[in-house]
């Protein structure tokens, strides 16, 4: 689970270094992609941003990663999230 953690958090530092032009322009979903981890495992994440709290444009906005290695953990995958205003405060 460690492993799993760690990479989840990787992939969400990735969109965390986006400005939030940069993240309002890709709202909807960034897709699926596999990793593999030093242990062997492949993962795969799926990222996801959408409006906040309040769906309106020029809201908050929210970036979501979820992560699962296939089988029962694809029932329930590890999610990690951020909050960022326009303001490119991070809630």
């Amino acid at each position: 689970k460690e492993e799993a953690l760690q990479i989840l958090r990787e992939e969400l530092a990735k969109f965390r270094k986006l400005s939030y032009a940069e993240l309002s322009s890709k709202i909807g979903n960034q897709g699926c992609w596999g990793v593999q981890g030093d242990s062997g495992v492949a993962y795969q994440i799926e990222v996801d941003i959408f409006w906040g709290a309040s769906p309106k444009e020029g809201g908050n906005l929210r970036v979501q990663a979820l992560l699962d290695a296939g089988g029962l953990t694809s029932i329930k995958p590890l999610v990690m999230d951020f909050i960022i205003t326009p303001a490119g405060k991070f809630l």
